[in-house]
């Protein structure tokens, strides 16, 4: 795939009238913006032009473009990152999966009793499969009374009784029962020894690369490791297969029967945003807090949610943890946005086909892009860098089918990737015969001279 020479992007506060396309022999199309407007960005509409050698199009879907453009160029300074009482934590974008404050997030620490949110996946993907239904029954043995420590978080099983396998989940996701996730374990894997096999061999697959797993609950051993960024890959893949189970961890209690149990995840009470996702403690000393920020936006007609995932582990008090994954999720939603660059509807660009009649084809996207950006922007930094590039998969000769793949759209900040999408075909483009070709190519001739 031919690569792209891109330049750097000039500021200045000339107005803008047009924004071109600079030729380059290379296969990639290479925007260049050197002039920005400096009035408010609330009703920017512009018209762009096209130059691709002596092909000249209206250049389409490039106002929200424009808009993030404007904020990528600017000073993006933003307040400093909280400092936080938790051995290592991690604040990511969910939607374009942008880091935005981290320290050890790569560090191997102790899970505490976060394994609950693995044992959670285990169960969940086990019903999904068919394997177990939610209604089942399980019956409670010895083992899920006498393995969790004693000063443990439990939901109370007895021996011999039977539970619904929703109800023990309830346990796992709203109070972290370890009870419960023994009774799950027994339940769905016949011994405790496979079900953490089965753990491990979820972590593997989920890209959980410093995981590792003894147990289905907290434990002191050192064999048993996680690190934020781990803990993020599971929550998101939590969130993104089994969306549902954000209604299980929001109860704002449950019962066994006997006893009733609040939701020990005290952030949910703070903000109408924070969607769970979990809270633990283990040994009076492995305090820890995932939480889940997801407010809803409007723009151009297709609606999505600003989501960050927070990962404290393992703060000095239940209190401190909760405090520093507040503190985070705080200070992403105030420092910064994501913005929808381009949807499916739009056409990105149109591109030069062989052998076609029409010779180009319009391309754009299957799923929607977006961008993380600053909260705040000024224009008083000229040295910011941006360029947007379409590299092709070559040669693009017709025929060409509608959804085909036919290149991908990179934008870079600062000469980093900053997000990319596969490009396809918005419609068929038919070749052409020889001798329609040869005819064309006299025409042309005639009309050069």
């Amino acid at each position: 795939m031919p690569k792209c020479n891109r330049k750097p992007l000039g500021v200045c506060v000339k107005p803008l009238t047009a924004i071109t396309v600079s030729e380059d022999k290379s296969d990639a199309l290479k925007y260049t913006f050197s002039e920005l407007e400096t009035h408010a960005l609330c009703g920017l509409k512009r018209h762009f032009a096209l130059k691709l050698g002596s092909f000249r199009a209206s250049f389409l879907s490039m106002k929200r473009l424009f808009l993030i453009i404007f904020c990528l160029l600017t000073t993006v300074s933003a307040n400093a990152a909280p400092v936080l009482h938790a051995e290592s934590y991690l604040l990511m974008d969910r939607l374009t999966h942008t880091p935005l404050t981290a320290r050890n997030e790569n560090k191997r620490v102790n899970p505490g009793n976060t394994t609950a949110l693995m044992v959670m996946y285990i169960v969940q993907k086990a019903i999904s499969e068919n394997r177990v239904q939610v209604r089942s029954a399980v019956t409670i043995h010895p083992e899920a009374l006498s393995l969790p420590p004693l000063n443990a978080s439990r939901f109370y099983v007895e021996n011999s009784k039977t539970y619904s396998v929703h109800d023990l989940l309830s346990a796992v996701a709203v109070i972290g029962a370890n009870d419960a996730a023994i009774a799950l374990a027994q339940h769905i894997a016949g011994s405790i020894d496979a079900f953490v096999q089965m753990m491990n061999e979820a972590a593997v697959k989920l890209g959980m690369k410093n995981t590792h797993y003894i147990w289905p609950i907290a434990h002191t051993s050192n064999s048993q490791y996680t690190t934020a960024y781990d803990t993020y890959l599971l929550t998101d893949a939590l969130l993104k297969q089994f969306p549902f189970l954000e209604r299980v961890w929001m109860q704002p209690s449950i019962t066994n029967g006997l006893l009733s149990f609040k939701n020990t995840n005290a952030l949910i009470w703070r903000n109408e945003f924070i969607r769970g996702v979990h809270t633990s403690e283990a040994f009076h000393r492995l305090f820890s807090n995932v939480g889940y920020f997801s407010q809803s936006f409007v723009e151009s007609d297709a609606q999505f949610s600003r989501e960050t995932i927070a990962v404290c582990l393992n703060g000095p008090s239940a209190e401190a943890a909760a405090a520093d994954t507040m503190e985070l999720i705080t200070w992403g939603a105030a420092n910064f946005k994501t913005l929808l660059v381009y949807t499916p509807k739009d056409v990105i660009e149109k591109i030069a086909v062989s052998l076609s009649a029409n010779a180009s084809v319009r391309v754009g996207l299957k799923e929607n892009v977006y961008l993380t950006v600053p909260e705040k922007a000024t224009m008083n930094d000229p040295d910011r860098k941006f360029s947007a590039t379409i590299e092709r998969l070559d040669p693009l000769v017709a025929p060409i089918q509608a959804d085909e793949r036919v290149g991908t759209l990179y934008i870079y900040y600062r000469d980093k990737k900053v997000a990319s999408a596969p490009l396809y075909a918005l419609h068929n483009v038919q070749s052409t015969t020889f001798w329609y070709r040869a005819w064309q190519s006299v025409k042309s001739f005639f009309t050069d001279l």
